[in-house]
């Protein structure tokens, strides 16, 4: 099994990469701190996809939710709230997998 053709399509390799997790917001999502996720840059992201969104210029790993017609941040963890933008939420990328070293 060739790991990067079954994890990464050649033809997203140059938009792709992988970014460390830290912090304990997507527990119940399966990713902890530590692991490793991989993230498409430009892809479309879809109510309900994990995303590295920008929110107010700072980066977070949550999944993405919309509420009367207004995207906002959910983590997977009950202890963290909601993130709504003040300004501005850009999607950076959409996570693809994530990749856990024991």
């Amino acid at each position: 099994l060739d790991l990067e053709n079954y994890i990464v399509p050649q033809k997203r390799r140059a938009s792709t990469f992988l970014l460390r997790v830290r912090g304990d917001s997507m527990v119940d999502a399966g990713i902890t701190e530590g692991d490793m996720v991989i993230v498409e840059r430009g892809a479309e992201p879809r109510v309900g996809d994990i995303v590295i969104g920008i929110l107010d210029g700072e980066f977070t790993l949550k999944r993405l939710k919309k509420d009367k017609g207004k995207h906002y941040l959910q983590a997977e963890n009950p202890e963290y709230p909601d993130m709504y933008a003040m300004e501005e939420l850009e999607i950076a990328g959409v996570v693809r997998g994530v990749i856990r070293k024991y």
